[in-house]
């Protein structure tokens, strides 16, 4: 396509010596960049706002700045282009050198802001909310900006323009920076879908027991989840803490944060445990009041289900520090056999020796299976 472009829009393209066909290739490389930016940016903006998506919205305003870097180049281009006067009887073509460095100084900024917003995110981390439509509007920056990269390299080669490589630098480091984001939000993507799936399978099942059973444990998991809320929020506050004694080298430390955060991680849990043991029928109770046997099921199921609550909390901190040392495949795996690996298969096993019970005591089983990977 490149050299389609080429030839269709300049004419005498190959007579790179002339400064005429020199100008023509970087103002085609920079209307090139500057439509595609632009497009870029209202897609991802569009995506990122409607998905709630601040990391995506950021990376859309991104792609307004390499716009404005690529009409320096078209600005610097026009004015090399200019004839020789009296003040510079050499003519104006070291201006494009001067807007290579210009181009250059943007990257070094936006590189320095990211940096920059990235330790601002690691000392208040936010959930990511990833859909569908954010992963294809990423996808399609990365192949945009891919191509860009090599276009601009393509036309820097013909007429050996230094600002046509710093553009092309540019682009590739938007590709990395792309990257970075959907590869922060897959995981949390892919865990969510399991999780999902993983509930779906459990409800689809325990509805072949009845509409009793099924509401009681609606309620169970709607109750339990207090304790799985506290040990996951606890230990992915501990995640900073991890990450920047493992950065530091500081192997004593991070492993001290570690077992601190399991500790209170798995105290929590266990006190929500012994509450739910104790509580469970004037618990259940609170959310329904018929006289069917739906609140016998809810105390029993959740009292099945709060059993795993002390191990899952372990577990959440192994996926914390896995992901603080940058082992994100890890983690991913780790919560995956807890949603969707592990539990499934287990749904199936012990549902078939204990009838409804068994369906809920796969929860339990699998977080006890997985403290023990962790």
């Amino acid at each position: 396509m490149t050299e389609w472009l080429v030839h269709r829009f300049i004419h005498d393209a190959d007579q790179t010596d002339r400064a005429d066909v020199r100008n023509a290739h970087g103002t085609l490389a920079s209307i090139v960049c500057i439509v595609c930016n632009i497009l870029l940016c209202t897609t991802k903006g569009l995506v990122g706002l409607a998905a709630g998506s601040l990391s995506v919205v950021a990376d859309a305003v991104n792609n307004l700045t390499d716009a404005s870097s690529n009409i320096v180049s078209l600005i610097g281009f026009k004015l090399a282009s200019r004839p020789a006067d009296k003040g510079h009887p050499y003519g104006h073509g070291r201006i494009e050198y001067l807007a290579g460095v210009i181009v250059a100084f943007i990257i070094v900024v936006v590189g320095f802001d990211l940096a920059k917003t990235s330790f601002q995110k690691i000392l208040n981390p936010e959930p990511t909310d990833f859909s569908l439509a954010v992963v294809a509007a990423l996808l399609l920056s990365i192949v945009v900006k891919t191509w860009m990269a090599c276009f601009n390299h393509a036309l820097a080669r013909r007429i050996d323009s230094v600002t046509l490589e710093a553009t092309s630098q540019d682009s590739k480091n938007d590709v990395i920076t792309t990257s970075a984001v959907l590869a922060a939000g897959i995981p949390a993507c892919v865990m969510t879908l399991f999780e999902n799936v993983s509930y779906a399978v459990l409800d689809k099942q325990m509805s072949a027991f009845g509409l009793e059973l099924q509401a009681g444990l609606g309620v169970a998991k709607k109750v339990i989840m207090l304790a799985h809320c506290m040990a996951r929020g606890i230990a992915q506050g501990a995640l900073p803490l991890i990450g920047y004694a493992f950065a530091a080298g500081n192997h004593a430390r991070m492993l001290a944060a570690v077992r601190r955060c399991r500790l209170l991680a798995a105290g929590a849990a266990a006190v929500c445990t012994v509450l739910s043991l104790v509580f469970a029928g004037p618990v259940t109770g609170l959310f329904i009041r018929t006289q069917s046997t739906a609140p016998v099921y809810g105390a029993a199921f959740l009292r099945i289900l709060c059993v795993g609550g002390p191990f899952s909390a372990v577990a959440y901190t192994g996926v914390s520090f896995f992901q603080a040392v940058g082992k994100g495949r890890t983690s991913l795996l780790l919560a995956l056999l807890r949603k969707g690996l592990v539990d499934i298969p287990l749904m199936f096993a012990l549902g078939a020796l204990l009838p409804a019970y068994g369906l809920v005591l796969a929860t339990p089983v699998t977080d006890l299976i997985c403290c023990a990977v962790s």
